[in-house]
């Protein structure tokens, strides 16, 4: 069965800190400005969704699904927005939403903290089972030098455990730990577990995306079914691009396949996008699967 969209990602941010070694965004983001995502960042060049935009998406969302977990974090690093309070605070004046933010090692303060906890505060209670803000922090390493070999020069695992720290005292049933497995961590996975296994019970493992071959192989493992199962992103994920634009889904890189926009959110009626998204998950049911969709694994995998 085809249901409504009950996972949305949006990008709100076009810059980045990080030139993480699983993620395509650094590339792709290079071949269409000529500049990496930090650099976007700190020449103030980077483009952030505007306010009207967003709750125009929060409209159409809320037209269309009976209630859905909002990623802030497709691409980009949600903490850049200048006005990330604010998308916040209107998401959780609907109580059919929940948000969930990911990040790494950007610095997150205690003023950040007090004013987020004030604005769950004074929302209304959560008609689903979900927390209003779920926060996810990769923390793919256990020493230093490969952290910030894994995500980029400056990057402080450090500075990231100390956000877990903070986000966890606040938010004690809603922060995860994540660890992105792939062939250049595996050595420090044992060390990952066993460490936080201590702490909290909130971690993820996750498994490595190759984007439809745009990466390198690094997988450590291939953990595919033996029989292929319709693709459970096509059934319940959309995924919105800075400008709208809505791809097939997350392994569309963006700047790049622009055969696989299904539409745009700000000029097309979601249920007519959503509709294109059933044909191709109806598609996978007769194994007739789209180029994009030959060399991807993710069919399997399930978002909150």
């Amino acid at each position: 069965l085809h249901s409504l969209p009950a996972y949305y990602s949006i990008q709100i941010a076009s810059s980045c800190a990080g030139s993480c070694l699983f993620c395509p965004y650094p590339t792709a983001h290079f071949g269409r400005f000529r500049k990496n995502p930090q650099e976007a960042f700190y020449d103030n060049s980077a483009q952030f969704m505007k306010k009207e935009d967003f709750t125009a998406i929060l409209d159409a969302i809320l037209s269309f699904s009976e209630d859905a977990l909002i990623s802030l974090s497709f691409w980009g690093e949600a903490l850049h927005h200048p006005e990330l309070l604010f998308f916040i605070e209107e998401t959780l004046k609907h109580p059919s939403l929940s948000l969930l933010i990911e990040t790494t090692s950007c610095s997150i303060s205690e003023d950040f903290i007090q004013s987020l906890s004030q604005i769950i505060e004074k929302s209304p209670q959560r008609q689903t089972a979900y927390q209003p803000v779920y926060w996810i922090l990769g923390l793919d390493a256990r020493s230093s030098d490969l952290y910030e070999k894994l995500h980029g020069t400056g990057f402080s695992l450090e500075q990231a455990e100390k956000n877990y720290m903070l986000l966890e005292k606040a938010f004690p049933h809603s922060t995860y730990v994540q660890f992105l497995r792939i062939q250049e961590n595996e050595a420090e996975l044992e060390a990952f577990i066993r460490y936080w296994r201590e702490k909290t019970d909130k971690t993820i493992i996750q498994k490595y995306n190759s984007f439809s071959g745009y990466l390198d192989e690094k997988s450590v493992l291939d953990l595919a079914p033996l029989e292929r199962n319709p693709c459970w992103h096509l059934r319940r994920d959309m995924h919105i691009f800075l400008d709208g634009s809505v791809p097939l889904c997350h392994s569309v890189v963006p700047y790049e396949k622009t055969e696989y926009i299904l539409g745009n959110i700000f000029s097309d009626n979601i249920e007519t996008i959503w509709q294109k998204k059933k044909e191709a998950y109806g598609r996978h049911l007769e194994n007739r699967l789209q180029k994009i969709c030959e060399k991807c694994d993710e069919y399997y995998t399930y978002n909150f």
